[in-house]
């Protein structure tokens, strides 16, 4: 039997065509929409693909608001996010967007504290969950705060950059202050938010993760726990 209300997948990659792929198989419609119509996943069997004029920003919104008055009218859709981008995008234009389309966000000032890994760190912080010191550079000012973790540390960004990730890695694994403040110092002039944290040792086999899904009233209503076997690049994907 197919299910009546159809869903929008926003980005291809792995991750929408793993969603994709499970939607189909419980006979659920299916739109993937991407920037990049050559992508392999754009040619799957299980989504009808369309092409946009991006993932993220006010173009995105008018594409969304152009399918969901045209192609989509009637439908409301319900919409599924794959990029961090998408997810601040749309959590930021959810009043324009929540009539066109069905989805379910935390208020805005839960996603952008969770999308931050400053702002993630202070949470957790106040919940008093476990979580290694970290520190929050936006300036060469900032560069003693390097004194007071022990090293190991791992050197990122503090939220997704175009221009951070044209220039450098993804994360750098550093053992010392001097060397710490040699990167931070070439980080700078291209993005000032950089976050230090100390490492943990291990494999990356020694990471598991449990997603969930809670609705309106904060229930449970999907949970799933996992355990990461490998990523790229080694220890610091």
């Amino acid at each position: 039997m197919t299910v009546d209300t159809p869903a929008v997948v926003l980005g291809a990659g792995v991750n929408g065509l793993g969603v994709a792929r499970s939607l189909a198989r419980v006979h659920v419609p299916v739109w993937l929409l991407d920037c990049d119509e050559r992508r392999p996943e754009m040619h799957t069997r299980a989504a009808k693909a369309l092409k946009i004029g991006a993932l993220h920003g006010e173009t995105l919104v008018e594409e969304l608001v152009r399918l969901g008055g045209g192609q989509f009218s009637r439908l409301r859709p319900v919409l599924l996010l794959t990029q961090e981008e998408s997810v601040k995008t749309v959590s930021h234009e959810r009043d324009r967007l929540s009539a066109l389309y069905r989805f379910s966000l935390p208020p805005i000032d839960v996603v952008d504290t969770l999308q931050h890994k400053q702002g993630f760190q202070r949470l957790a912080e106040q919940l008093d969950s476990p979580i290694p010191p970290l520190v929050h550079i936006r300036a060469l000012e900032d560069l003693p705060a390097l004194e007071s973790l022990h090293y190991p540390v791992v050197i990122k960004p503090g939220e997704r950059h175009a221009e951070y990730g044209k220039h450098f890695k993804k994360a750098y694994r550093l053992e010392s202050v001097a060397e710490g403040t040699e990167l931070i110092r070439r980080i700078l002039p291209v993005m000032a938010d950089i976050v230090v944290q100390e490492w943990i040792e291990g494999p990356d086999s020694n990471i598991y993760f449990c997603l969930q899904y809670l609705n309106k009233q904060g229930q449970v209503t999907a949970s799933f726990a996992g355990r990461k076997i490998r990523s790229w690049p080694p220890q610091v994907g």
